[in-house]
């Protein structure tokens, strides 16, 4: 083989072994960035799982909190109840009724314990009037029946006048109280605190159911049906 011959072969084969380098060099170069790639996909599916993961168990954290406070909701209300001689189960039964099932069990539980603190007693039939009463004024006000026996209770407890002028209640207080005590065989000025309230409970009543009454009854309307399905 001539010299010139042996130089041409080597030089092809250099250039061959050139070319196969680079593109191996390519393929390593890819091969690279999709581990890279991989490595970062890998990264975001674990931290993506870690974050659903830390959703659900606040998630769960969160209802379990508020199965805890349903049931200490419950058990200060039954133990409300009882003090005052009443039952929580007839008591929230009442209220149901009279609601038309417009207002949410917690909201109701949540209302009869404060009236009960306000001393407005347990007695299941008188809270049904009240909350018949409640449902009644709300319609009228453009208010939602758990607002309006917050603001019944509140005006009785705090023998406030005026909260029940807002809902459309209007009372003598003077007169409710003469008329309360000349039933007891006393003077007004005689009254104890919860005769003043019981007084005022039963003027609301009268007042109310009148209104009630003259009204033709408390049929359902469309939003009381939009609030049952809410309740």
């Amino acid at each position: 083989m001539s010299i010139h011959r042996l130089v041409i072969e080597m030089l092809g084969r250099d250039k061959a072994s050139d070319d196969f380098k680079r593109v191996r060099g390519e393929a390593d170069k890819m091969a690279k960035s999709f581990t890279s790639l991989q490595g970062v996909l890998g990264v975001a599916g674990v931290a993506g799982f870690a974050y659903m993961a830390k959703q659900a168990a606040d998630a769960a954290w969160e209802m379990g909190k508020a199965g805890a406070q349903s049931l200490q909701l419950k058990d200060s209300f039954e133990e409300l109840a009882t003090q005052a001689g009443g039952s929580a189960d007839a008591l929230l039964a009442a209220m149901k009724r009279a609601t038309g099932g417009t207002g949410a069990q917690t909201d109701l539980i949540l209302a009869a314990n404060r009236g009960i603190m306000l001393g407005l007693g347990a007695q299941a039939d008188q809270w049904e009037e009240l909350a018949e009463v409640a449902r009644f004024r709300a319609r009228a006000m453009g208010l939602d029946v758990t607002q309006a026996i917050n603001d019944i209770t509140t005006g009785i407890g705090r023998e406030s006048r005026m909260v029940l002028d807002n809902l459309g209640i209007i009372l003598d207080m003077d007169q409710v109280m003469q008329q309360y005590a000349s039933t007891l065989g006393k003077s007004a000025d005689q009254l104890g605190a919860y005769e003043r309230k019981q007084a005022i409970v039963n003027a609301v009543i009268e007042e109310g159911q009148e209104q009630i009454a003259d009204a033709g009854g408390i049929a359902d309307t469309t939003a009381d049906k939009f609030a049952d399905l809410e309740a």
